[in-house]
């Protein structure tokens, strides 16, 4: 910004000189072109700094994201492989107390023949 108004001063300057001083008022345009030359580069250099620390920051946005959908699918992948525990033990039993039902059913039917 600051180079910015010192070249905008000079061009106010360069309207001051004499009409009869026209290789002075060229030398000065000439300063002036190359000092907005150089603005213009470095406000495109800080442009471009911001873009990559911007492209920086998506990228840690995304990899934070995808650690945390990681973190709700194992957990879960946890609570799933808990209630199919839970339930398949209860399943087991179940069949063991069916076994022993249909064992004593079957000794009923041998005994009543």
């Amino acid at each position: 910004m600051r180079k910015l108004l010192i070249i905008l001063t000079l061009v106010g300057m360069g309207g001051l000189l004499p009409a009869h001083d026209v290789q002075a008022q060229a030398l000065v345009a000439a300063v002036i072109k190359k000092g907005i030359k150089k603005a213009i580069k470095a406000v495109d250099l800080k442009i471009q700094r911001l873009q990559n620390k911007t492209i920086l920051l998506q990228n840690a946005q995304k990899e934070l994201e995808n650690k945390m959908s990681k973190l709700k699918l194992e957990e879960i992948a946890g609570w799933v492989r808990k209630q199919r525990d839970l339930y398949q033990k209860y399943y087991e039993e179940l069949w063991k107390v069916k076994a022993v039902i249909s064992y004593y059913d079957r000794i009923r039917e041998i005994t009543l023949v």
